[in-house]
């Protein structure tokens, strides 16, 4: 691919089969980006692979249809018969609820689709809520209750139609510098199932891309406040000292902060940590740990505990005030160090569990 500055960039050859393209020049590096259709959408059809969806069935005759919804509506189950259009394209929908342009040709009731577990929950409770009313015949509190489920039904059966026409899509995303070397790992991510799904995962990932790179926000655990002037000449803005906790919350900017980062491992025996810091920048999570025996029975408490003590720190800032998603995400964090602890402590001398950091940590 060649870029505005007559430079070239290598892609790879499925690039070339983009159904989207955009490129940015951002200061002094340009960011592609591309929709590509999944050469293999066989493992995301979402009817086999997502718990969320239910069960869909086509039937040959109106007679196995019937059958077929006679006996799931016998369990108390909600169903609904699905329409067929098909011209030139597929698309499905609960019956009678989509205004195809020609049903006496193109649409057939050939469907029953069974909505998921959960939705059955919901059903369940709001039908139970409906027969009491006004001595509502359970026959009529079914149907009722139904009709609040259409827009769910049909929401999940777009989906299916989309895969079913092949709509399914690699997100990607590269990054240059002028001279048309990556400056960072390609991002691509494939099975995206609807063009307009698609499309709107790739533009927030071009919009994050192009966007002025944000501080991350680092946080020390288990240093001496003495320890702290250590961190400024490493381009770190240093926050007050938690005497409490043994910790410090710091800002810096992201490209420092990768240079910062061998750095960081020659402070270790002053900071006298195993896992001495975390770095958390939107939803991901970065650990860095210094020189230690990572087989260590002893090395892994010590890592457990300050992944929970930083967790502690973090809950404690007045920016999570209201942050419902925030706040739950961090104590989930301490609940699953407080297992692997328990793990730890139970497990024979010999053993040694997994010394990977923790997900999301």
């Amino acid at each position: 691919m060649q870029l505005p500055n007559g430079n070239r960039a290598e892609l790879p050859s499925y690039f070339a089969d983009a159904n989207d393209s955009y490129l940015f020049r951002v200061e002094d590096r340009f960011v592609v980006g591309a929709l590509v259709h999944d050469p293999d959408s066989s493992h995301c059809n979402p009817a086999e692979n997502d718990d969320g969806f239910g069960t869909f069935t086509e039937f040959r005759s109106a007679g196995e249809r019937d059958d077929y919804l006679a006996q799931v509506q016998h369990e108390d189950k909600l169903a609904f018969i699905v329409d067929r259009y098909e011209h030139g394209r597929v698309h499905y929908s609960v019956n009678e609820t989509a205004n195809y342009p020609d049903r006496r040709w193109d649409v057939a009731p050939a469907g029953v689709f069974v909505p998921c577990d959960y939705v059955q929950e919901e059903f369940a409770k709001r039908r139970a809520e409906l027969e009491p009313e006004k001595g509502r015949h359970t026959a009529v509190a079914y149907g009722l209750a139904a009709k609040e489920f259409v827009k769910d039904a049909n929401a999940t059966l777009d989906e299916y139609s989309n895969w079913r026409n092949g709509e399914v899509y690699g997100v990607l995303v590269y990054e240059f510098d002028a001279d048309g070397k990556e400056v960072s790992p390609p991002e691509e991510c494939w099975g995206f199932i609807g063009h307009e799904y698609a499309r709107d995962e790739l533009m927030g990932n071009l919009q994050r891309a192009t966007a002025p790179q944000a501080d991350m926000q680092v946080g020390f655990i288990g240093c001496r406040e003495e320890n702290v002037a250590m961190l400024a000449p490493l381009g770190f803005r240093v926050g007050r000292y938690d005497a409490e906790r043994g910790g410090v919350m710091a800002a810096i900017a992201q490209e420092a902060f990768a240079q910062a980062t061998p750095q960081l491992e020659d402070l270790a025996a002053d900071f006298a940590l195993t896992l001495h810091a975390y770095g958390r920048l939107d939803r991901d999570v970065v650990s860095y740990r210094g020189r230690d025996d990572d087989e260590a029975r002893e090395g892994l408490a010590e890592r457990y505990a300050a992944q929970k003590a930083w967790a502690v720190l973090h809950l404690s800032l007045p920016e999570l005030d209201g942050d419902t998603d925030s706040t739950a995400f961090w104590r989930d964090r301490i609940t699953d160090m407080d297992k692997r602890v328990a793990e730890l402590q139970a497990a024979p001398k010999a053993a040694v569990p997994d010394a990977s950091p923790a997900p999301g940590l």
